[in-house]
This record gives C-alpha cells, sequence and structure tokens, in this order.
C-alpha cells in the first residue's frame, strides 16, 4: 500500500508480562500495511516469553527496550519522547487495531489538519479474542465527558505529537485512568476533537488487565475516576451534581432503549418463528 504521502504514525507499546497477547498486537499493527510507520516498544522488563516475541519483530520496531520502570504511565511518557511522528497514540500490549485503520486515520488528519483528536469505537474482546460487544460513541460533549457517558476509547484514539507539548505528557503519579486525565486536559483547553462512527481498535478483558484486576482494589480504577471527575468538573466550573445526574439518566434511558430493542427483536422475529 502506498501511504508514504500520510503523515508519520508513531505508536508506542507499553508492556509487562503480557507476552500471551503481544505477538497479537504486534501482527494487528504490521497487517495495516502503514508504510509511514513508527512502532516502539517499551516493556518492563518481562520474565515471560516477551523477549522471544520481540526478538521475531525486532526489526520492525524503531526502538525498543526491556527494562524495569516506574510503571505504564512512565513507559508511554518515554516512548512519546523517542516518537517522530506527526500522529502519536499508544496501543497496550493486549489490545489491537481492526483492518485498514491507519490508512482510515492517515488520510483523515492529511484531509482535516485543524484535528488535533480523531477517536473512533472499540470492539471489546475476551482473552480468546472472541468479540464481546461493540462500543458505539455518542455525540461528544464536555458534559458527557465528565460524567463519563462520553468517552473517548483511548486503543481508538490518535493525536498529533505538538499536543504533547502543549498539554505535557500521561501524569505518572497515576496508576489507573491516566488516559481519563490526559484527554480531559486536551479537553479543556479546546483543542479540535473529532469522533468517527467507525470501530478502529478492539479493547481486551481479561482477568490480568489491569482495568479489571484494579476495579476493587482502594485506589483502583473507580476511586481514582472519582477524584478526576470531581477535579474536571470544579476546575472548569461544572456542578460535579448535575454530572452524577447526567450519568444516572443517560444509564436509564439506555436500559428503556435496550428493552426496546429486545422487544422489537421478539415482536419480528422469535414470535414469528
Amino acid at each position: 500500500m502506498n501511504n508514504s504521502t500520510f503523515p508519520k504514525i508513531s505508536i508506542i507499546i507499553p508492556s509487562y508480562n503480557q507476552g500471551m497477547f503481544l505477538e497479537e498486537t504486534i501482527v494487528s499493527i504490521l497487517d495495516q500495511n502503514y508504510s509511514n510507520l513508527e512502532m516502539i516498544l517499551m516493556d518492563g522488563g518481562s520474565n515471560d516469553n516477551t523477549i522471544q516475541i520481540i526478538d521475531k519483530y525486532k526489526k520492525y520496531f524503531t526502538y525498543w527496550i526491556s527494562k524495569k520502570d516506574n510503571g505504564q504511565s512512565d513507559a508511554i511518557n518515554q516512548g512519546f519522547k523517542k516518537a517522530t511522528g506527526e500522529i502519536v497514540t499508544w496501543l497496550c500490549s493486549d489490545d489491537t487495531y481492526l483492518s485498514g485503520t491507519l490508512e482510515y486515520v492517515g488520510k483523515y488528519f492529511n484531509e482535516y489538519p485543524e484535528i488535533d483528536v480523531l477517536f473512533g469505537d472499540v470492539k471489546s474482546i475476551d482473552s480468546e479474542s472472541n468479540v464481546i460487544t461493540e462500543l458505539r460513541g455518542l455525540k461528544f460533549s464536555k458534559r458527557k465527558y465528565l460524567s463519563r457517558i462520553g468517552t473517548i476509547p483511548q486503543p481508538a484514539s490518535f493525536f498529533k505529537k505538538s499536543l504533547l507539548e502543549k498539554i505535557g505528557l500521561l501524569d505518572e503519579s497515576l496508576n489507573y485512568c491516566m488516559d481519563y486525565d490526559f484527554f480531559a486536559r486536551i479537553i479543556f483547553t479546546d483543542h479540535n476533537l473529532l469522533h468517527v462512527n467507525i470501530s478502529l481498535a478492539t479493547y481486551r478483558y481479561h482477568n490480568l488487565s489491569k482495568s479489571v484486576s484494579g476495579l476493587n482494589l482502594e485506589g483502583g480504577h473507580n476511586s481514582t475516576m472519582i477524584i478526576l471527575q470531581k477535579k474536571y468538573s470544579n476546575e472548569n466550573n461544572y456542578n460535579l451534581s448535575v454530572v452524577k445526574l447526567s450519568r444516572i439518566w443517560f444509564n436509564f434511558l439506555r436500559i428503556l432503549k435496550n428493552i426496546d430493542r429486545f422487544l422489537k427483536y421478539r415482536k419480528n422475529y422469535l414470535v414469528n418463528k
């Protein structure tokens, strides 16, 4: 595929003991056949089969290292500092890109140079790469983002490297929700974000993933999210109670919509069979 005129895309892969998924992640990037690509792998000193996988694909990496770091945010930030692409992102070592994603992204940034961040939808998958569900985005707004009903799926997001100079790198004090914090800083400094109604990546749910394992930990995913939600609501003069009510109202509407879908499905398919 001749896409050398497209912007260079730098993809940072943070990894630690994810050898069971890492090869699938790497292959999903290489299968894009995107020629103007920079792959950077930052491994935290894995002791599984990660090094064997890296050795198999090392000729495709612009840079890679396997050394103890100070956590995922530190690893990604170190990758950002190595990146030379106009467009950058990170893809965790258990997630993947869907076919045609990078060409689609490259074309969009070429045609709409005013865009700072482009993000699409994701398909959630299990440990065996079976699709669980497709997570569709909503029409974007700041209040929806604060209330967490209009998220930016990190695996399906791409942004200009110049943003890092304006808003800074990931907050290395955060073990969870560093992507929520990162995008909040972009959103509330009024940069141009575009949501496209197409699935660009997969997000994997499995027992060893940080998002799953951190749900019930004190200081884990949920508690960190609440702290950040409160912080950005207060800083930007949003009433936190209204933000929380917005989430409750949306979830109520989503339940009603799902009931309506089931009733229509039952009427038009099940009853007539």
